[in-house]
């Protein structure tokens, strides 16, 4: 079986950005928290390995990468218009890089690639609160509700979000 390289969660935030842009459609920060969650699920699901290294956090509007968040929170709930900036301080010493991207070596295997675009593709097509709809339907939020409200939830593990879309076909939108 294929299996994906996990990639930095800025990397892929940027991917989706990126794609989003060049088919002139509109992103926001919560529309790529749940596109990031969706893509997860999906690459775990079809090539058992995450596309993201991390884990996603469990807030009140449903999964959440936190440091894609953080970058991109001065927007709200406006449209992500450009990269956020990549910056390493080292002793006091800010240098600002290119924006992250992801390694273009896991697209040698072409059908990784049309995988993950056409994903990505589909769930732009998807109204983002739709998406945070769906993820609030899943067991995976529902059961810790009380404890995302309190900010006490423990971060989804990529093993529960693959085994939960395994057993769930119903909410493998991206298929």
């Amino acid at each position: 079986m294929t299996t994906i390289e996990p990639q930095s969660p800025m990397a892929v935030a940027n991917y989706v950005i990126e794609h989003a842009h060049k088919h002139n459609q509109v992103i926001t920060n919560l529309h790529l928290q749940k596109i990031l969650y969706f893509l997860q699920a999906a690459t775990l699901v079809k090539f058992e390995s995450p596309i993201i290294k991390g884990d996603f956090s469990k807030w009140n509007y449903g999964p959440v990468m936190s440091e894609v968040y953080s970058a991109y929170k001065d927007y709200g709930s406006s449209p992500i218009d450009d990269f956020a900036p990549n910056i390493d301080i080292n002793n006091g010493n800010w240098t600002i890089n290119e924006p992250q991207k992801i390694d273009t070596k896991i697209f040698a295997d072409t059908n990784i690639k049309s995988f993950i675009d056409n994903t990505i593709s589909k769930l732009l097509s998807m109204n983002a609160w739709k998406l945070v709809d769906l993820t609030h339907e899943q067991d995976l939020w529902k059961k810790e509700e009380a404890k995302i409200v309190h900010h006490s939830a423990n971060d989804y593990s990529n093993s529960e979000i693959k085994q939960y879309f395994e057993k769930n076909s119903k909410y493998r939108i991206w298929e």
